[in-house]
């Protein structure tokens, strides 16, 4: 694990209206993580080489319904993967303890009960509370859902745009890439 990871407060109920708007009713926020290219850090190659085929660090965040970041973690090896940096990170202990979630109650349709829960990618592991899409049958849920995933996929694209440095953190110091990141994702807002 190399740095920080970075939460920010916001209306979690605004935050679970505005996923409702778009479709997707209890949504607190979409994970998902990309990979920042950088330069091989002496005598340490092999856990930074990803699966892409270069070297980087993995950011793993949580977005709102408006793409602003509410989580995100800059710890990780490109080599990692998803479980290992969800398992290890301070998002699994905040939503776990129901920090992550403060304010928003389980909604309850019939004899179901569905609570707070977070947007992922098929790369994450299932839990009651981190959502993947359904089979083609359920169309019009894979369509809200994919909606927020790309909502986060853009995010990441846009932050890539607009902070060049982060497709070129091969010229900083390997201390400095994760303060780097998690400081152009502050001034993201």
């Amino acid at each position: 694990m190399l740095g920080p990871t970075v939460f920010w407060v916001y209306d979690l109920l605004k935050v679970v209206v505005g996923f409702h708007t778009l479709g997707f009713p209890q949504c607190t926020g979409a994970l998902d993580r990309t990979h920042i290219p950088i330069t091989c850090p002496p005598c340490s190659g092999h856990p930074y080489y990803s699966w892409w085929g270069f070297h980087s660090i993995m950011v793993q965040a949580v977005i709102n319904h408006h793409s602003a970041f509410m989580n995100v973690s800059t710890c990780w090896e490109g080599s990692v993967y998803n479980i290992c940096i969800f398992c290890n990170s301070a998002l699994l202990a905040l939503v776990e303890s129901g920090r992550f979630t403060t304010g928003v109650v389980d909604l309850q349709l019939g004899a179901v009960v569905f609570p707070p829960l977070l947007i992922r990618d098929p790369t994450y592991q299932l839990l009651s509370w981190l959502m993947q899409a359904y089979t083609a049958c359920q169309a019009r849920f894979n369509q809200c859902l994919g909606w927020t995933q790309a909502l986060m996929e853009c995010t990441f694209g846009w932050l890539k745009g607009c902070w060049c440095i982060l497709t070129a953190c091969r010229k900083v110091a390997k201390a400095n890439i994760p303060w780097v990141i998690s400081t152009a994702c502050i001034t993201a807002e």
